[in-house]
């Protein structure tokens, strides 16, 4: 299983924590509102991956963390 947070770093700008029970491959991806993806990236090994991200423009994101054996989602708004 794995928690996550998203932080608002600044105006369109989020950083994301990863933190995991066991060590493994993470991808992380990040979704606009019409469902085009704007970011992903691959993290691998580890128990805590953190990733940043800018918002391309205001509205909502899905965030979207893909482990080896779970998956979250988290919705987001950038202002």
């Amino acid at each position: 299983s794995a928690a996550s947070d998203v932080y608002k770093r600044q105006t369109g700008i989020f950083d994301v924590v990863l933190e995991q029970d066991q060590p493994g491959d993470v991808t992380l991806m990040v979704f606009d509102a019409s469902g085009k993806l704007v970011h992903e990236q691959f993290m691998e090994g580890g128990t805590t991956k953190r990733s940043r991200f800018e918002a391309p423009a205001p509205g909502v994101y899905v965030i979207k963390a893909i482990g080896p054996d779970w998956e979250k989602t988290r919705k987001i708004i950038a202002k």
